[in-house]
């Protein structure tokens, strides 16, 4: 992937999809197509997406080039394969218990495993885990605790889904990285997969009104929500 070509093909790209006219008030792909070139976190991911929309430009001679068909149909296969999965998954909430870090005797060993590699608290606010706390797990002493849980980066349903499932496809075209081969199954609950959040913080991701986005500091992130 050339720079150069990047640059041009990503600014092509987002001038395609911001001159597309929505149709009606449900028309989703001005917005999605912006926005998904965007927040891609590759620069992999980026390409593959202006790549799906500078491909809805090319037609055989002498035939109608029906561009704005085609971006439509664009949008629509990364919202029925994309959003509405990783969406509607988000919304079906567990029971709380099931991730809570406490009783250490029915804890799985992945959530043992990232509590100790987080060094028993959350990664975002740095607050101590409750239990940990109290089963002298935490060695320095700490002015506030919290209940925790591990909270996936990549959804665990996707774990169940197969390799070759067009969710997978989506989501690696949208992300820039393969995925599917390193996470399906039990590989969802890997360490690379998992860090460790507070009960509120871990609701707000779970739910996709939370993220984190880079700021121009070493190391750091804002949170947004």
């Amino acid at each position: 992937m050339d720079s150069l070509d990047f640059e041009r093909d990503l600014a092509t790209a987002r001038g395609l999809a911001d001159a597309y006219v929505p149709q009606n008030d449900q028309d989703i792909t001005k917005r999605l197509l912006v926005a998904m070139p965007d927040h891609a976190p590759t620069e992999q991911g980026q390409w593959n997406l202006s790549r799906d929309i500078l491909d809805c430009t090319k037609h055989k001679a002498g035939e109608e080039s029906h561009f704005d068909v085609k971006l439509q149909e664009i949008a629509e296969w990364y919202k029925v394969c994309f959003l509405i999965p990783i969406g509607f998954n988000a919304s079906l909430r567990p029971d709380p218990n099931e991730y809570l870090s406490g009783y250490p005797e029915n804890m799985p060993q992945y959530q043992k495993n990232v509590l100790r590699r987080d060094n028993y608290r959350s990664v975002i606010s740095g607050i101590v885990d409750y239990d940990s706390a109290t089963n002298g797990w935490v060695k320095k002493p700490f002015d506030l605790v919290t209940f925790t849980q591990p909270a996936h980066i990549i959804p665990p349903f996707l774990g169940k889904c197969d390799e070759q499932a067009l969710v997978w496809t989506a989501l690696e075209r949208f992300s820039g990285l393969k995925l599917a081969n390193d996470l399906c199954g039990q590989n969802i609950d890997r360490l690379e997969n998992l860090f460790t959040l507070s009960v509120g913080e871990h609701s707000g991701f779970e739910q996709l009104i939370g993220w984190l986005e880079p700021v121009p500091v070493c190391c750091l992130n804002l949170i947004r929500c």
